[in-house]
């Protein structure tokens, strides 16, 4: 990618994420069950904020735009970031922006009554999701089949490839 090109980027990861997700949750049958909230979810923030409405269908960054889809959304806040260095080295230390990602995304979560989903890609590096222990237990994940995990921060770490595998979908 270009220098300047992080917006491009993250609407091409965003795009991407949707479509991985809506097969996962329809068994490969379906491509469209969700897509990009509408400014990646702030729509839904400035009418809770401005209005105290509450938009939690299009809270995160994905929206479910099928039936199929609306269970999930439903349940989880979905939150994507696609970075240079996501700061891993930061779980240690409770610094950088992947702390910095969680704390956001479990605040955001909770405002909208929804359990948090953090999936986050480094730069040549593979993608990986975070969740809570409720959101395993949803999903009938395993906490020993994580691969990063932060017990002071609460949240489990899992590549994207054996989410999709292992996850079950609502």
């Amino acid at each position: 990618m270009r220098d300047g090109g992080g917006k491009q980027k993250g609407s091409a990861f965003e795009r991407e994420v949707a479509v991985s997700l809506s097969k996962w949750i329809s068994y490969g049958a379906k491509e469209d069950l969700l897509w990009r909230s509408a400014m990646s979810g702030g729509r839904a923030t400035v009418w809770r904020d401005k209005k105290g409405v509450i938009l939690g269908n299009q809270s995160g960054d994905l929206s479910s735009i099928h039936p199929d889809g609306h269970n999930f959304i439903d349940k989880f806040y979905v939150e994507l970031k696609s970075y240079k260095d996501l700061q891993y080295q930061g779980l240690i230390t409770n610094t950088g922006y992947l702390c910095k990602f969680w704390q956001s995304t479990v605040t955001e979560a909770n405002q909208y009554k929804k359990h948090p989903m953090l999936i986050a890609k480094q730069n040549r590096l593979p993608m990986v999701v975070f969740l809570q222990v409720r959101g395993l237990r949803l999903l009938r994940l395993h906490i020993e089949q994580s691969i990063l995990a932060s017990c002071q921060r609460g949240m489990y770490g899992f590549l994207f490839e054996d989410f999709i595998r292992w996850a079950q979908p609502l």
